[in-house]
């Protein structure tokens, strides 16, 4: 019988996981925007440091004119939440910004809904 071990890098610090998890979601976001909308530029992600609980990651409009929610991430944990409006995340957790850089829990839209 042969065993495969499966080494996993998790990133110190909430701080690390989190960048991981921006730049990640913003290269998936450029590849999917360069693949599909030929005239169209992907929205840039940034991250709202006010948040004492959660951190809203926001999608920005290159030209400037527009921003909305993208996800809310849990200091506490690193839980990806789907935006429930501009102040408040949904209930339910959709994912962790530790796992796969959080990539099973998001689309290029945002978080995934619950099924």
């Amino acid at each position: 019988m042969t065993t495969t071990t499966t080494t996993v890098t998790v990133p110190q610090s909430f701080n690390d996981a989190l960048a991981a998890f921006v730049s990640t979601t913003q290269a998936r976001l450029d590849a999917e925007y360069s693949a599909n909308y030929e005239f169209v530029q992907s929205p840039l992600l940034t991250v709202d440091p006010d948040g004492r609980k959660y951190l809203r990651v926001v999608s920005n409009d290159r030209r400037g004119s527009s921003r909305s929610v993208f996800c809310f991430v849990r200091v506490a944990d690193g839980a990806i939440l789907k935006a429930d409006g501009w102040k408040k995340p949904a209930k339910h957790v959709r994912g962790s910004i530790y796992v796969q850089a959080g990539q099973d829990a998001i689309t290029t839209y945002g978080a995934k809904y619950l099924r």
